[in-house]
């Protein structure tokens, strides 16, 4: 594990564009949940597990990437828990997770042979079963942060560190600090929502409108659920269904990932109401400062990983119940049940708070940034179509928005004229910071589609995400416009 200079890299003023940057930490962090794959065929070689550009990765995003430290941790549990040659360990946060992936392992998977070891956290498993147990670290984002794994993954009693994230969060989004729940990460927010709706309505599925974030689709696949419907552009037909379907919920996010949609919440709302179903909302690309969903949400989830955090070295994320709600009291019941109070590790809490001190402030700059880009992308004779969560569909976004200058956050999608031949061209030529997540201080730009769906492009496209979709989450830089300017000539 390389050693990290305490002159860290700016990477708003020198990004990680070019080819020599392949691999780096973004930011320059030991704790850095991004890396950088600064050229187009960079994504396509790491989609194609090519070992010339693993080997060059130092990080990545640590539900799909084993942190060193991580890695660390569980080398040691292995030496200290594996009875057998090739047994393999993964440590998890918490018992309750643990248990749950095992049994993840043997009734959604048949796989049998698995076990907890003795420190109760430990999930143990034969060689040939690591890579389903990893697909559970994936999915339900109950992952060990790296800085959880430097102590051992031990983990404490709740903290001011957390009593400040929390005071936060009720502060944006004028909710109690009772009903706010801290996790590990966004996706492991999402996944206990959709464990608990499955409580509430066990035999009944889910339905998720509007084309979401990749992992969301895979929770309601990969854990059991029956009977559950994707909509990918939802109609008013898709919600007046929705008083005779009664899923177990309904999901959505504000605005959709990447195509930037928003979905008529007045209507939903209604209709949700109608049929005793509770509506769940993500809101981490709007973010709290930009909309409030609460008038229409039952209960939210957020990544603070993004935005909240801004610093893109610390994973966490947030569910937060809308005391309004007529499912508050037994949501709240159940959350006080099943999280941790310390889900999230001490440590991670600790940089979550300090990271966040500036967020409604930076989102305001970050808003004004965007917006800009925006407009001269619009105007531009290279692009086809922007996505942004003012344009697509903006009566409905405006039904969030906050009066007096909440914004359209800080991520948008562009797809190039010609894009089979210019995306690529224009992305390798893009000085900004390429690689996955968004949210930090700097520009984040990555082939999006290319990243979360190379294994069923086809399927993405036949929902309207284009595989030459570049997707950027906007930063503070001042130059931007001219860097994108640049970019397009080529």
């Amino acid at each position: 594990m390389r050693a990290y200079d305490s002159k860290m890299r700016d990477f708003i003023t020198n990004p990680a564009w070019q080819a020599e940057d392949l691999g780096l930490p973004l930011p320059d962090s030991e704790h850095s949940i991004s890396v950088a794959m600064p050229l187009w065929d960079h994504v396509v070689g790491y989609e194609k597990e090519d070992p010339q550009i693993l080997e060059k990765l130092q990080c990545g995003y640590p539900r799909f990437f084993l942190h060193p430290r991580v890695r660390e941790l569980n080398a040691r549990l292995e030496a200290e828990y594996a009875k057998g040659a090739g047994e393999c360990a993964l440590a998890f946060p918490d018992q309750r997770a643990a248990g749950r992936a095992l049994r993840f392992l043997a009734e959604n998977k048949g796989l049998n042979g698995a076990r907890i070891a003795a420190d109760g956290t430990t999930l143990i498993t034969p060689a040939d079963q690591r890579r389903a147990a990893l697909e559970y670290w994936r999915f339900s984002g109950e992952i060990v942060s790296s800085r959880a794994a430097e102590v051992g993954g031990a983990v404490s009693s709740p903290t001011g560190d957390h009593e400040e994230v929390i005071g936060r969060l009720a502060a944006l989004t004028g909710q109690s600090t009772e009903d706010i729940f801290l996790l590990p990460s966004g996706m492991a927010a999402t996944f206990t929502v959709h464990r608990m709706l499955q409580d509430f309505a066990p035999k009944r599925g889910p339905l998720q409108l509007e084309f979401p974030y990749v992992d969301v689709l895979k929770v309601q696949s990969e854990f059991g659920w029956e009977g559950g419907t994707f909509v990918a552009n939802a109609s008013f037909a898709a919600i007046l269904a929705i008083e005779k379907e009664r899923p177990c919920g309904v999901f959505c996010e504000l605005a959709s990932n990447p195509l930037m949609r928003s979905i008529d919440l007045e209507e939903l709302s209604r209709a949700c109401r109608a049929a005793e179903v509770p509506l769940a909302i993500d809101d981490t690309i709007a973010t709290s400062v930009n909309a409030d969903v609460f008038p229409f949400a039952d209960i939210v989830t957020t990544s603070l990983t993004k935005y909240f955090a801004g610093s893109g070295d610390v994973l966490a994320g947030a569910i937060i119940i809308n005391r309004a709600s007529p499912f508050c009291s037994k949501m709240r019941a159940w959350l006080r049940q099943e999280v941790s109070s310390f889900a999230l590790h001490p440590a991670d809490a600790a940089v979550l708070a300090a990271g966040s001190r500036d967020f409604s402030e930076r989102m305001v700059a970050i808003n004004e940034n965007a917006e800009d880009l925006v407009a001269m992308l619009e105007s531009h004779p290279a692009i086809e179509h922007v996505y942004y969560p003012t344009r697509e569909t903006p009566a409905f976004y405006d039904q969030i928005r906050r009066p007096n200058g909440g914004g359209g956050g800080g991520l948008l999608s562009v797809i190039l004229k010609d894009a089979a031949v210019a995306a690529p061209k224009f992305y390798d030529s893009l000085r900004v910071s390429k690689g996955p997540s968004f949210g930090t201080r700097f520009t984040l730009a990555c082939p999006y589609t290319l990243l979360a769906h190379y294994p069923e492009l086809d399927w993405a496209e036949s929902c309207g995400v284009s595989r030459w979709l570049v997707r950027v989450g906007v930063g503070l830089e001042t130059d931007l416009i001219e860097r994108f300017e640049k970019a397009l000539e080529s």
